[in-house]
């Protein structure tokens, strides 16, 4: 997600061109104006709804299974979109630049018992408030030099799960629903630059590649980082 103050007024000439058979957005699936101030369009072939606002824009992709380097193809995608879209749109200096990224893992322990873990390894089972909670997650503030993280970690049953995954996934083109496990540990990691930066494709590409892979090490390193045993 990509934010500025300059308002861009030329979004909608920039929408006629992008349904035009040579739109460098070739494959997308429709567009259509559903937000305030700008409109939306999906990439089916891609599985990545795109974003545009005057002030804002975003995009939201789903991996396949299949992918043999998850981190390189998504960084490679969201490169090669955002440089079509300041191709078109001459992107002013940014506010804020944020990549968050969702990951789970199958756990082999049933819900409740995972939700158990979680309190006796963050919480104080002194706190009738922590006894008595039926579901619980870490979340953290962490900071990366002048980038700060929004970490949330926690338990998710299939049908937390199901409902989020199938949610986002039919927002990005993908018709069929995606099985999900029984029990997970879900991570949410949005990692952000809240500062003035003149835009440009390199930059773009440097903070994509940092985020990403920060992500990617922090997802894997879970069991080690927290002594969780999934």
């Amino acid at each position: 997600e990509l934010k500025y103050a300059t308002k861009k007024p030329d979004l909608f000439t920039f929408r006629e061109r992008i349904v035009s058979s040579d739109s460098p957005t070739a494959g997308r699936e429709d567009v259509f104006p559903n937000v305030t101030d700008g409109f939306i369009f999906i990439v089916k072939a891609k599985s990545m709804k795109v974003v545009v606002e005057s002030n804002r824009l975003a995009a939201d992709m789903m991996l396949p299974d299949n992918v043999p380097n998850p981190t390189q193809y998504s960084m490679d995608n969201m490169t090669k979109l955002f440089r079509q879209l300041n191709t078109e749109l001459k992107l002013p200096s940014i506010d804020r630049i944020g990549v968050r990224s969702f990951w789970y893992k199958e756990v082999n322990t049933n819900n409740n018992d995972l939700v158990k873990g979680f309190k006796d390894r963050f919480y104080s089972t002194a706190n009738d408030l922590i006894v008595s909670a039926v579901d619980v997650a870490v979340s953290l503030t962490l900071k990366d030099g002048d980038d700060k993280i929004n970490f949330n970690l926690g338990p998710m049953d299939n049908s937390q799960l199901s409902e989020f995954i199938n949610t986002n996934s039919k927002a990005t083109g993908i018709d069929s629903p995606i099985i999900v496990p029984q029990n997970s540990v879900f991570l949410d990691y949005d990692h952000y630059l809240l500062k003035s930066v003149n835009y440009s494709d390199n930059f773009l590409k440097s903070y994509l590649d940092k985020a990403i892979k920060n992500a990617t090490q922090c997802a894997n390193k879970i069991e080690d980082i927290f002594g969780i045993q999934i």
